[in-house]
């Protein structure tokens, strides 16, 4: 009886295409892991924390100047009296400093090559906290003008001049809404990429993701200049 190589193999081939099938799914899997690992790591806890603080500061400087705002125009139109109303302890919101997530900030760094946005939320909470005390001076102003309403006789003048300082204000808040912006399409050209620890160093080379960088560093130092 003649015994062919191909008879002896034949038993074998199906175990070894399995196994060749396993290790596929093996990789394919390992390689599934790592992306959602880097996901979470740079997307999850790094781009979308950044992206939580920088909103959650422009929010508290928005909210302080809608009061001082409302405020202000109670104190032009009515009086220092009903003014006063609005003004109670809390009426304006409190810039938690301890809400600023270093390590977000720090992961970033390590991704882009830069560490300009953690530069950006120091930039930007500095701001924040000068930005309301600018208008938590408006409840400052109505309760001169309740013990001494000569001090402030013009008030239409008095509004106008904060209302323009209010608007320096909004200028520099802008600038980062824009940063925020190329943050937020930063994030998603990393999400389209479907990155792992191995191909990582990659990211920041690419010239979309450098330009994108270039503007926030360029919208920062004009910050940092006005």
């Amino acid at each position: 009886m003649c015994v062919t190589i191909s008879s002896l193999l034949q038993p074998v081939v199906p175990f070894a295409l399995a196994y060749f099938v396993y290790r596929l799914g093996l990789l394919a899997y390992r390689k599934q892991k790592e992306h959602e690992l880097v996901r979470a790591r740079y997307l999850d806890a790094g781009f979308d924390r950044v992206a939580a603080n920088i909103e959650y500061a422009l929010a508290v400087l928005r909210q302080n100047q809608t009061h001082a705002l409302q405020v202000l125009k109670v104190f032009r139109d009515v009086g220092p009296d009903e003014a006063a109303s609005l003004c109670k302890p809390d009426s304006f919101t409190r810039l938690e400093n301890n809400r600023m997530e270093i390590g977000a900030a720090h992961r970033l760094r390590a991704l882009l090559g830069t560490p300009v946005f953690w530069d950006l939320l120091q930039s930007l909470f500095a701001d924040v906290q000068g930005g309301s005390s600018f208008y938590q001076n408006a409840g400052a102003i109505v309760r001169i003008a309740q013990s001494d309403p000569t001090k402030f006789a013009d008030r239409a003048a008095l509004v106008g001049d904060f209302l323009a300082e209010s608007k320096d204000w909004s200028k520099k808040a802008n600038r980062y809404y824009l940063a925020l912006a190329a943050l937020h399409t930063l994030a998603r050209v990393f999400e389209r990429g479907r990155f792992t620890l191995v191909d990582l160093d990659g990211f920041k080379e690419k010239t979309e993701v450098k330009d994108l960088v270039a503007k926030v560093d360029a919208f920062l130092k004009d910050t940092q200049q006005s």
